[in-house]
């Protein structure tokens, strides 16, 4: 399984998620390293590389690779019809692909083999949030049929901010109600027992709590996952779930009132 070329690294892996990224050290620059250490990507051995069960149907690898004539032409182009700004979704061979302009390019696949084409010279701190936007993607893709949901935001002590993607700086929030495991960029939340949630909103000087409906519509709209089909039925019960078990305050103000 292991090529010694090869790094592997696993998502999360005390929590046994089947999904995994793999380059060569040799073509990554380190700032982009130290972007997969904060998304929760830990790297694996020789010999815990050789048991990733690829004949899992749930098992996804991401091969991360400097981009090349075809890809890196396609990373460079401008789409003045882009609906996403940066981001945009296309199908090439019949396969749908994730592009996010001047950086990379990720195929979005129905089987474990995925890949992702980035440019060589990345380092500016745009530059890094967009690779950090595109591994949430991926991962927001390989684990919605688990009903795991990803938000942009992060977590402050047990409150969860919930923000707009152009608030965040590419960091997001996963939620996995099954595992009671809440995942934020250098923090991780076990036991959903005490949190909270407070949606940053600057059209909302001062503090309120949203309405469950609103909520649940909030949790079933603005989440990571950017695909053709739109949000998986997993996570259309997650969303419900959290929306009911929980309540949400709204405002722009950055400390937390007592609610």
């Amino acid at each position: 399984m292991a090529d010694l070329q090869w790094q592997y690294y696993q998502f999360k892996k005390k929590h046994g998620y089947p999904v995994f990224l793999r380059l060569k050290k040799s073509d990554i620059g380190h700032n982009i390293l130290h972007v997969i250490s904060e998304q929760g990507f830990e790297i694996l051995s020789d010999a815990e590389s050789k048991k990733i069960p690829l004949m899992k149907a749930s098992t996804r690898i991401l091969t991360l690779q400097v981009a090349s004539g075809r890809s890196l032409a396609l990373i460079q182009t401008s789409d003045t019809l882009d609906k996403y700004g940066h981001e945009s979704l296309s199908i090439y061979g019949g396969v749908p692909h994730y592009t996010y302009r001047q950086i990379g390019m990720m195929s979005l696949p129905q089987k474990s083999l995925w890949d992702f084409y980035c440019k060589g010279d990345l380092s500016t701190p745009e530059q890094l949030i967009g690779v950090r936007v595109i591994l949430v993607r991926y991962l927001a893709h390989v684990l919605a049929d688990q009903g795991i949901l990803f938000y942009w935001g992060t977590i402050k002590g047990q409150t969860i901010e919930l923000m707009k993607q152009n608030q965040s700086r590419g960091e997001a929030v996963m939620i996995d109600l099954n595992k009671k495991v809440i995942v934020g960029p250098g923090s991780e939340i076990s036991g959903l027992g005490n949190i909270k949630f407070h949606r940053k909103d600057k059209e909302h000087p001062s503090f309120s709590v949203i309405g469950r409906e609103e909520f649940i519509s909030y949790l079933s709209v603005s989440h990571c996952l950017l695909s053709f089909t739109g949000l998986h039925p997993a996570m259309k019960v997650a969303a419900y779930e959290l929306g009911q078990k929980f309540s949400c305050y709204v405002g722009s103000a950055e400390t937390n009132p007592v609610l």
